[in-house]
């Protein structure tokens, strides 16, 4: 019995430390309403609370009169990447191996072997 409580407080101590258990204290406050809110829906919401915010903030620092095209992208992949690993934990390196090798393809495979959305043969 005492070796099973100490099994899952070590499980507990370095689970909280990866990016998406940083808000399970407020889950706890929270789980006063009994099955109605998962860590996720809270990791989800924070993260799109977050995005507005930056968004403000983007858009008052980062305007593309004070700042080069180089720096915004920058600082969007960076803050992109950062809200993914949170929400989403390393299951986020799904996202990065994929765009990655589709990225490759199209840039392998060249232009002209892409169909384009104004093409007289476009079908609907």
């Amino acid at each position: 019995m005492q070796e099973n409580a100490i099994k899952a407080l070590q499980t507990g101590i370095q689970g909280r430390n990866r990016p998406e258990n940083l808000l399970e204290d407020i889950l706890l406050l929270l789980s006063l309403f009994p099955r109605t809110v998962s860590l996720r829906q809270v990791n989800f919401v924070a993260c799109q609370l977050f995005a507005l915010l930056a968004a403000v903030w983007f858009r008052t620092y980062l305007r593309s009169s004070k700042t080069s095209s180089f720096v915004r992208h920058v600082v969007a992949t960076l803050l992109g990447l950062y809200l993914a690993l949170f929400c989403f934990g390393w299951y986020a390196l799904h996202f990065l191996v994929q765009t990655g090798i589709s990225y490759g393809i199209m840039v392998i495979m060249g232009a002209e072997n892409m169909h384009r959305c104004g093409s007289s043969n476009w079908i609907l």
